[in-house]
């Protein structure tokens, strides 16, 4: 899931695993949505992506 499958759940306040409705969290390699304070990717070990929305 990309920040395209994502941005329209913030929009609309659905939920996601963003910080805020501005800021989106997500594995640079695989896409997988990631917590502010993680350190890795979980599922492929790849760095963490953040995108400020607003």
């Amino acid at each position: 899931m990309g920040v395209r499958d994502v941005l329209p759940i913030l929009i609309t306040g659905g939920g996601g695993s963003a910080t805020d409705e501005r800021t989106h969290v997500e594995c640079r390699d695989c896409g997988t949505n990631l917590t502010r304070d993680a350190e890795g990717c979980p599922n492929c070990g790849g760095d963490v992506a953040v995108y400020d929305l607003s």
